[in-house]
């Protein structure tokens, strides 16, 4: 490969993907690419009489008629071969096409073409680390490439050649440094990939001097792009709240609509703290899909910021952060604001230059780790903020924790240079008018955010239904209880190990460093005696044996507490001894300073971290037992089915009382406003006042109206009998939601979510629907990632999701393209679910019914967010099927079905009469 190469970018269509099998090529093409330009190209259809599946005909067009006068592959295969012999190879996705074009050489007598071969989809990941998606339909989208066709292969390969030059194009862009690492740094692609940085470095050594631009600086060898200059505040012109209609209609048009619900609402915020004449409330405003809730609050909010005096707005993800932060910014174009928006998460979201540093020459052996350098590299050229989630990376890889900031600031990370990425987000901060950050962090950092902005901003909670469970997980504890048995056998291998250095052989000539030695290691011992024998108890008394799932099982800690008395103090005893040990011996080695080496230094710091470890493992295990008598605690036991003793994790969590969100974030900011597109699950609403710990004295509630027509947008239909018990235990009833769903999908296909509230129903519908009806089946857990299945859903209309848990909100699907939502049961919690029952717990200790006071108005949040799903703008129609007939023979039926009234228009029938009914609407809305 050198400057003067051919690129043959070549693209495949075929029966199947399996090599082995009898999938057969169908259509080949190639681009040819020389001196970054297509200079010649090839197509053809390929007829070696095999049968072509309908997925496969649906997914390219191409048919038994298309191909009935095409060659076979044996009289094309001279020219092919004489066209693809001494090029490049090039494809999106290498190692399928190569090897199977070389397959199908081999059946017509062709040797294996033997040339390089480079993968557009490896390069794209490496030079644009960005992208949401690497498929080529999306990068085509992307990158504005005339790609009419996609899943043809003379569309694909005209686009992959295309997308070949934009990334030689930004390689020979990349500062010089930069390259050099990326060849250096012993990255391992596919084929010959990698060939294509060596030949772009050769060239531009040869042309260009090792000169930096402007826009980068070097940090020891790390190209990072320059953090802007911050420019001294200047004062903002005072512009007016558009406060009347013809004024509204005036701002927003052309870009917005005028929506009267909206409008409402945003003189509504603006008045309650613009009028020096009113004292300013809580706003707590329910402004359903179709109302226009994001600008309904941000544009008063972004005036009344012209003041001086910021907003936060809080969000339940960092997904709807990022979405709204382009809302936001957009707002200086759209309506002559200028306003300053600053993103804000937990530090562990950011890169530490220095931590990276450290890690990027050490010679991994994994390949992962290395590639991830690559795109590092890359990114670090271009991003402003050092923020990680940028990346389309899995956030779970391990490679990350060693780069990112750790939640704990350590003494190195309190850099304060104008390039760390933590000192540019608290520049960015305290300039701020708009600062959006997420519920978790509020959560956290109330005090913190209001320190640096030096002043009581406005807030907004959006969504702000969830933030008593976003208050919830950041008080969650988890321990492992298998720690000890680890720490113990690590302070063991650090002491005794019978190959290579140990503490033992070190302190040979030292009887008195020795016995202190003896002493911190007969006290693991019996730590860890003691901790399994109670553990073992522990887990006979509490652990359940299923078979499938991850388990949570509620333990009453405190009585075990009680049952256990005298061994948990023995624990706690023996820790403290062992700490006081511990410093006996670092006091020992320190005034023998002189005796060791650096080697020496090494295991003692070794040790003494283990055994700290151990040691801080049982001080926090003590202080949850010590807290097990506080009413506002839950306790679980999470674990996978057959699981030992030592794999069992503690989980506990504490609710907030009545005042903790109040002292926590409330009073850090000025009255707040809280809104959702689902708050109310009655008139009066009192659910969700006590669940965020507002009163109605200093509260105004509001529920705007939606502009959408849901009386003819959505049919909602429930039906009349089922099998009983309802559960996954009994065969009859999972025959019947399987028949059900069958039978309403089949009736009008159409894109499908199934929103179940129990993972082991959701697997025995599974069982019994998958592969019976002519539709991709996707289920949660079972599937893939969430983000995977809607991948998959998005992309074929013969779909069905079994979906549960994160299903029920935050997912948005394209408009129009979810037509059809069927509910299997009413989702209220499991009264075996560890917080259901602390939370019952708490509240009949409050003299309130569990069930009235917050299960039932739980499931109706939940039930009108999952029904949601489906009418998303005035143009969305769709079907939603409820398979439960409580809402029909129970006393609260009437309270669920008023709150589905609101949704749109709702029938009661059988299945018979619902897929009729479902037919009629859908044929005629």
């Amino acid at each position: 490969m050198d400057a003067n190469s051919v690129f043959a970018v070549v693209d495949l269509e075929t029966t199947g993907t399996s090599m082995a099998g009898k999938a057969r090529i169908i259509q080949v093409s190639a681009s040819f690419v020389q001196h970054n330009q297509i200079v010649d190209s090839y197509s053809t259809y390929i007829n070696d009489h095999v049968a072509i599946p309908t997925e496969i005909t649906e997914l390219t067009g191409i048919s038994a008629q298309t191909i009935m006068a095409a060659p076979s592959f044996d009289q094309v295969a001279a020219e092919l071969y004489q066209k693809l012999q001494a090029t490049v190879f090039v494809a999106h996705n290498v190692n399928f096409d190569f090897p199977f074009l070389n397959q199908a050489f081999e059946r017509a007598g062709y040797p294996p073409l033997t040339i390089e071969a480079v993968d557009t989809v490896t390069l794209t990941q490496i030079l644009f680390p960005t992208l949401s998606s690497y498929r080529l339909q999306d990068l085509s989208r992307h990158f504005k490439i005339e790609h009419r066709k996609p899943h043809s292969s003379a569309s694909d390969a005209a686009a992959t050649a295309a997308l070949l030059l934009i990334l030689i194009k930004k390689i020979e862009q990349l500062p010089l440094l930069t390259l050099q690492t990326l060849v250096t740094i012993g990255l391992v692609l596919p084929k010959q990939t990698m060939g294509v940085f060596k030949t772009v470095l050769q060239k531009r050594r040869q042309i260009e001097p090792q000169k930096l631009g402007n826009q980068w600086l070097n940090l020891d060898g790390i190209i990072i792009r320059k953090p802007r200059q911050q420019q001294q505040a200047l004062r903002k012109p005072q512009i007016k709240f558009p406060l009347t209609k013809k004024q509204k209609e005036r701002w927003l048009t052309p870009k917005y609509q005028y929506r009267e619900s909206q409008a409402a609402m945003m003189n509504l915020i603006y008045r309650n703290y613009a009028d020096s004449n009113k004292t300013a409330t809580n706003l707590l405003l329910e402004a359903p899909t179709g109302s226009g809730k994001t600008l309904g609050y941000l544009l008063p909010m972004a005036y009344l910021a012209q003041k001086n005096r910021p907003v936060v707005i809080s969000t339940p993800t960092i997904l709807l952060q990022q979405q709204l932060q382009q809302v936001s910014e957009s707002l200086s174009q759209t309506f002559k604001l200028k306003v300053n928006v600053a993103l804000v998460k937990g530090r562990q979201h950011y890169l530490d230059l220095n931590r990276f540093a450290d890690q990027l020459f050490l010679d991994e052996s994994n390949q992962l780790t290395q590639f991830i350098k690559a795109q590092l590299l890359v990114w670090l050229t271009e991003t402003m903020t050092g923020d990680l989630d940028e990346l389309n990376f899995n956030q779970t890889a391990p490679f990350l924790a060693q780069i990112n900031y750790q939640t704990t600031p350590t003494a190195q990370q309190q850099s304060e240079e104008p390039y760390d990425f933590l000192t540019r987000q608290q520049q960015v901060l305290a300039r701020a008018d708009v600062i959006i950050t997420n519920h978790s962090y509020l959560c956290l950092h109330a005090e913190r955010l209001t320190k640096v902005l030096q002043t009581k901003p406005y807030l907004v909670i959006d969504e702000a239904q969830q933030l008593p469970d976003a208050f919830l997980q950041t008080r969650r504890v988890t321990l492992s209880l298998g720690t000890v048995k680890k720490q113990e056998s690590k302070i063991k291998h650090l002491v005794e190990t019978s190959h290579g250095a140990n503490l033992m052989g070190l302190l040979a000539n030292d009887p008195d460093l020795e016995q202190t030695l003896s002493k911190c290691l007969q006290i693991t011992n019996q730590l860890g005696i003691s901790y399994q024998e109670l553990l073992t108890l522990f887990a006979k008394q509490f652990q359940t044996k299923k078979d499938t799932g991850t388990l949570a099982q509620a333990v009453n800690l405190q009585h075990f507490k009680v049952q256990h008395q005298t061994a948990w103090q023995s624990i706690m005893r023996a820790t403290q001894h062992l700490k006081q040990e511990l410093d006996v011996f670092n006091h020992k080695i320190q005034n023998r300073a002189t005796r060791w080496l650096p080697a020496d230094y090494q295991l003692f710091l070794q040790f003494n971290q283990e055994v700290s470890n151990l040691i801080d493992f049982l001080n926090q295990v003590t202080q949850v037992v010590k807290r097990s008598s506080v009413a506002m605690q839950a306790f679980w036991l999470s674990y996978r089915p057959n699981a030992s003793a030592t794999q069992l994790r503690l989980v506990t969590t504490e609710f907030a009382h009545d005042q903790e969100l109040q002292d926590d974030i409330y009073q850090y900011f000025e009255p707040a406003v809280f809104t959702g597109s689902v708050l109310f699950s009655s008139k009066k609403a009192p659910f969700i006042y006590r669940q965020l710990g507002l009163e109605r004295s200093n509260t105004r509630m509001k529920r705007f109206q939606t502009t959408f027509n849901l009386k003819k947008q959505l049919n909602i239909m429930v039906a009349q009998k089922m099998p009983l018990p309802a559960n996954e235990n009994n065969p009859e009833y999972v025959a019947y939601l399987a028949n059900s769903i069958q039978k309403i999908y089949q009736t009008a296909p159409t894109p499908t979510l199934v929103l179940f509230n129990s993972q082991a129903l959701l697997a025995a519908v599974y069982q019994k629907l998958n592969k019976r009806i002519p539709a991709q089946i996707l289920a949660s857990n079972i599937s893939g990632s969430r983000e995977k299945i809607m991948r998959r859903f998005s992309s074929n209309q013969h779909s069905i999701i079994l979906g549960s848990s994160s299903f029920w909100e935050g997912v948005d699907f394209p408009h129009n393209y979810l037509k059809s939502v069927i509910i299997p049961r009413i989702p209220f919690a499991a009264p075996q679910n560890p917080l259901m029952q602390a939370h019952a717990a708490q509240l009949k200790a409050i003299h309130k019914q569990p069930f009235v006071s917050y299960s039932l108005p739980q499931a109706i949040l939940t039930l009108k967010q999952g029904i949601g799903r489906v009418i998303r703008s005035e143009n969305d129609t769709g079907i939603a099927t409820i398979l439960d007939d409580r809402i029909l023979t129970k006393k609260y039926g009437k309270q669920i079905s008023s709150a589905l009234d609101e949704l749109g228009s709702v029938s009661v029938g059988t299945i018979g009469e619902i897929i009729a009914a479902q037919r009629y609407f859908l044929a005629h809305s």
